[in-house]
């Protein structure tokens, strides 16, 4: 980048201070050193500042202050502050983006550092791998997995969802309910099976990227985990997408467990109880833990009014926990939108960026 010393060159212009302190807090806890942050408040000062060519890196602008003169600078990303919710949108062909100025603070710094520390230089994309387990049914896999790939385009990341499980029901939480058409079950059923265009062609699209879950069960359909194995390791070779999301839930047998040796990182899924806390014990000891870069421990529904086993400091249950998401029901059964504005959701899936 362009800053001192390499580092982030940072500009925010906002009229209201009391909203710049806040958002300096935020920018500064999250870049640290790695930032120089110039703020703009005066629009004399605003004047001053533009009337000579800058080159900066993030442009952070309440929509008041912003004019199209400024593309005339060499910015890299620019992020304007509306007041309008549901405005943001990507403008074409230009690295400008709209953000909701009153939503999560928290995920609005996420949104612009994820964007801080991408390489200026444009660099091959690798897609990374990463595979959502848990120890027992019902811990929620599902709804965090899906909750991450939600949180990837704020993030200005690319995510594809894949669900390989016996029994496929994520798209409860999809506006679309269509399953894969059964030409292409038929397809996948072929021992020699090669994803091709027609396969890319099914595809579908809700904020991410998802392939279409099964009408039902992938037993009764003649479907080999294999056929997903070479689905995944088709969508990484092409490097379209900035990540694969695989959401195998607590089906950690035969050739379920490639897909763990695939990941670069493993998400696993637990809850607070005993029994949930029980069931995870017993995976530690049949699964290497070991790599503490790899696997990261995520407590769903969690529940601050109930006693929490994970915690139980010298229990054989205690679990360094990475992240807790908050039970919420209601938001839940909003869908996609819900999930990812779950507590804790932002900040489990910042952890992969």
């Amino acid at each position: 980048m362009r800053g001192t010393m390499g580092r982030t060159m940072i500009v925010v212009v906002e009229p209201d201070r009391d909203y710049m302190g806040r958002l300096e807090m935020g920018l500064v806890k999250m870049f640290w050193k790695e930032a120089e942050l110039e703020l703009i408040s005066e629009l004399e000062y605003f004047d001053e500042y533009f009337a000579i060519p800058k080159k900066i890196d993030l442009l952070v602008i309440d929509e008041s202050m912003y004019t199209e003169q400024l593309r005339m600078h060499d910015i890299e990303k620019i992020f304007i502050l509306t007041e309008e919710p549901g405005q943001e949108e990507e403008s074409d062909g230009q690295d400008v983006f709209r953000l909701y100025k009153f939503s999560n603070l928290n995920a609005l710094v996420n949104r612009i550092a994820s964007a801080g520390r991408t390489n200026s230089v444009t660099q091959e994309r690798r897609t990374k791998v990463v595979t959502v387990i848990s120890p027992a049914g019902g811990a929620g896999s599902t709804t965090v997995a899906m909750g991450i790939c939600a949180t990837m385009r704020d993030n200005l990341k690319s995510a594809f969802y894949i669900n390989p499980q016996m029994y496929q029901d994520f798209h409860y939480y999809l506006r679309d309910r269509d399953t894969l058409p059964m030409d292409l079950c038929m397809k996948m059923q072929e021992a020699g099976f090669e994803p091709d265009s027609k396969v890319k062609a099914c595809f579908l699209k809700e904020g991410f990227t998802y392939f279409p879950p099964l009408g039902s069960s992938r037993e009764s359909l003649g479907i080999t985990v294999a056929a997903y194995l070479r689905l995944v390791e088709n969508i990484v070779k092409a490097r379209e997408f900035d990540y694969v999301v695989i959401d195998l839930g607590n089906e950690l047998y035969g050739d379920c467990v490639k897909f763990l040796a695939m990941a670069d990182r493993v998400l696993t899924v637990t809850r607070q109880d005993t029994y949930a806390a029980f069931k995870l014990r017993i995976l530690k000891k049949s699964m290497n833990f070991s790599d503490a870069d790899k696997y990261i421990f995520i407590c769903n529904h969690f529940d601050r009014q109930k006693e929490n086993a994970l915690a139980d400091v010298g229990s054989e249950y205690s679990t360094v926990v990475h992240e807790y998401i908050e039970a919420d029901e209601a938001a839940v059964s909003r869908g996609l939108e819900g999930l990812k504005g779950l507590d804790g959701m932002q900040r489990a899936a910042y952890m992969l960026l």
